[in-house]
């Protein structure tokens, strides 16, 4: 999910479903040619023992606006 508050980019956790603003830390995930973002490392954890669940989760799009970074 994208949304905007005040100009920033907000992409939705696919684990916990917390939004990630622009300015807060993240984790980056790579899974089949896309980027995932989590909140914590407890959320990268769970995400990578189980990827297939959470990549497709509705609203868990991947960051592709990120990955270039």
């Amino acid at each position: 999910m994208k949304a905007s508050v005040e100009g920033a980019m907000l992409r939705r956790d696919p684990v916990c479903g917390v939004l990630i603003g622009t300015g807060q830390l993240y984790f980056r995930i790579a899974y089949r040619s896309e980027i995932y973002l989590v909140c914590s490392m407890e959320c990268q954890h769970a995400f990578l023992l189980d990827p297939d669940k959470y990549a497709r989760t509705p609203g868990a799009e991947p960051a592709r606006s990120e990955a270039a970074d």
